[in-house]
């Protein structure tokens, strides 16, 4: 049976609008201004690969994973860390999962960035939602219903199906019935996915996470990269010119 959107989350008329509006007034477009015209790969191992080729001689940071906000339901709440918690730099990312950029960043500049810095405890990596539309909504619940240590997963799967999702954005139900049966290969039923979508308090979370991020940042495109505190123009969404931010303060 299809979900139509109107009708996910089980949301009163009221409460479903009210987020809707908050989201259309602090909502920004995929990329920025002065966007890379392409995204530079850092030619490094899979994440699964360089996990599994860590040496042994000392901890591999990419397993600390850690959350702002304990969640008595056991959600990701607040930005979820990856790394050393005293990590000498820290990075945020503000992303959406239905932008084409942000998968980008995810897919070329992620897994070299693990690889030379998170893994060897330099870098403290931290990701914010910043949603933009019903099914950027929907997939950033899915993913931090279950934890934090399925939250990053559950993006990198979402992030690898994002362009058949924009190509059939018009039909959000058939969107979110493929999302279900995306995830439910990573062992979550459909009962569960659907209790997901009805935690209105989630929902609101992540829209106020989103305004949140843009009252204090400005934010006007995704991804948007902060370092050590700063936040970084389109030279950050290449592997080389975010190499080089944290190079210059280690």
């Amino acid at each position: 049976m299809k979900h139509n959107l109107k009708q996910f989350g089980a949301y009163k008329r009221g409460a479903a609008l009210s987020i809707l509006a908050l989201m259309a007034a602090t909502l920004s477009a995929c990329g920025n201004e002065n966007e890379p015209s392409q995204s530079s790969s850092s030619k490094a191992e899979s994440p699964a690969q360089s996990t599994a080729s860590a040496s042994g001689d000392g901890p591999n940071y990419l397993d600390v994973i850690t959350t702002d906000t304990a969640s008595e339901k056991g959600f990701a709440l607040g930005g979820v860390a990856m790394g050393n918690p005293d990590a000498p730099v820290t990075i945020i990312e503000y992303a959406s999962l239905t932008c084409p950029h942000c998968a980008a960043f995810h897919k070329d500049v992620l897994p070299g960035l693990k690889e030379n810095f998170i893994q060897s405890g330099k870098v403290r990596y931290v990701f914010y939602n910043y949603v933009m539309n019903r099914i950027d909504l929907a997939a950033s619940s899915i993913s931090r219903c279950f934890g934090p240590e399925r939250f990053f997963p559950l993006s990198d799967l979402f992030f690898s199906r994002q362009r058949e999702w924009l190509a059939n954005a018009r039909d959000q139900g058939q969107v979110i019935d493929d999302m279900a049966a995306l995830v439910r290969r990573a062992g979550i039923s459909r009962t569960e996915f659907d209790q997901c979508l009805a935690e209105r308090d989630l929902q609101q979370h992540l829209v106020e996470m989103t305004s949140g991020g843009q009252a204090r940042w400005q934010i006007t495109g995704t991804p948007t990269i902060i370092v050590d505190g700063k936040k970084r123009g389109a030279e950050a969404q290449n592997y080389e010119g975010l190499a080089k931010m944290i190079n210059d303060e280690l």
